[in-house]
């Protein structure tokens, strides 16, 4: 998979650092969508306030190539990444 930044993802990492702590990088980016399960209920306000300035970027156009269910003990730092499922679309 080819990805091209247009610098679109330059703008997008100066918006994220204008409302939260510093990115911490430790490989390239591979493009993804995060979606996290946690065992109990977590208020949403803080979340929906910081996502709030993204509103003002277009939208994006990205073409799904794979689907991936991954797993890590949260309770260890840097912990790797489990693939428990994958789908190639």
């Amino acid at each position: 998979m080819e990805v091209r930044d247009t610098g679109w993802l330059a703008r997008l990492r100066r918006a994220l650092a204008q409302v939260g702590p510093p990115e911490l990088r430790f490989a390239p980016y591979n493009p993804h969508v995060t979606v996290g399960r946690f065992p109990r209920a977590m208020p949403t306000g803080p979340v929906a306030e910081r996502l709030r300035p993204l509103r003002a970027l277009p939208p994006l156009s990205v073409e799904v190539q794979s689907i991936e269910l991954l797993t890590f003990d949260a309770t260890i730092w840097d912990a790797p990444l489990k693939t428990e499922w994958e789908v190639t679309l």
